[in-house]
């Protein structure tokens, strides 16, 4: 009877985590604070610090910055000793529209645990974006600072894909281009950049890094991606990046059919049969 309460809180947590990985948050967030009330008592401490982050996790994908608030809150209370609170906390309260606590939180965070990237890149952003160039360019360098380009080039990249899948376009390009700073050949990067530009509305510039691509190495899906914005009144430029790749990659038959494809295309039948 005395052990009830905690393995029944230990049981919703897992309730909550098979909730949470099928998709259902609001039913995964009601186990989890159910687990809190039958372990009030707080005899596993580790179950309310990976609640309370999980919480804070839910409310902030929601939009609820007020309800993750409190959780990260909570979660740095029964951790001052752990980066992680501090640093979720940093980047919810940055999107709270609090740059200022963002910053203390995030330094708190960089006091703990001063090898930590992740904190270093958090920091670098608020700065960026709250139009703080000098201290971003700082942060910038701190973290580039002594460490593997491919670690730091995995940091941004990560991050990048992060941004782009939550349509934070301005901060998915910054990432991709520091990436390119480092690796300017990546073929990954240039496609992702690429793609990040397009949907900028900027088909010039991504027409430059695809055709980068190519000429490094043609691919199927760049043949698409630069025919796709030959449609888009780029056909002049399209072909010339082919006419390019076909020179610096003479064996790959490929590239003569996409500049077919593309002649086709543009109503140049004769062309579009040489090719």
């Amino acid at each position: 009877v005395l052990t009830f309460p905690p393995r029944r809180a230990q049981e919703l947590l897992e309730m909550g985590e098979a909730a949470l990985a099928a998709g259902h948050d609001r039913v995964a967030e009601g186990h989890y604070l159910t687990a809190l009330f039958w372990d009030r008592g707080k005899k596993l401490p580790a179950l309310h610090l990976h609640i309370h982050m999980r919480l804070g996790e839910i409310r902030a994908q929601r939009g609820d910055l007020t309800g993750a608030v409190a959780a990260y809150e909570q979660a740095r209370a029964l951790a001052p000793g752990d980066a992680e609170p501090y640093l979720q906390l940093g980047q919810v309260l940055f999107r709270a529209g609090k740059p200022g606590q963002a910053l203390y939180e995030l330094g708190r965070a960089l006091e703990i645990d001063p090898n930590n990237l992740d904190v270093r890149y958090h920091l670098y952003q608020v700065y960026r974006q709250s139009g703080m160039q000098q201290e971003a360019v700082t942060q910038l360098r701190l973290l580039k600072a002594g460490e593997d380009p491919s670690a730091i080039a995995g940091l941004f990249l990560h991050h990048g894909r992060e941004h782009f899948r939550q349509g934070n376009l301005d901060s998915a390009a910054d990432d991709y281009r520091l990436v390119l700073e480092l690796f300017p050949d990546d073929e990954e990067t240039l496609w992702g950049f690429g793609d990040i530009l397009r949907q900028q509305g900027r088909p010039a510039e991504a027409l430059r890094v695809w055709a980068r691509g190519v000429w490094l190495a043609p691919s199927p899906a760049l043949d698409e991606r630069l025919l796709a914005l030959a449609q888009e009144g780029l056909s002049e430029q399209v072909a010339l990046a082919f006419q390019r790749a076909i020179l610096l990659h003479p064996r790959d038959g490929r590239l003569p059919l996409a500049l077919g494809d593309l002649a086709e295309m543009v109503g140049q039948g004769a062309e579009a049969a040489a090719y």
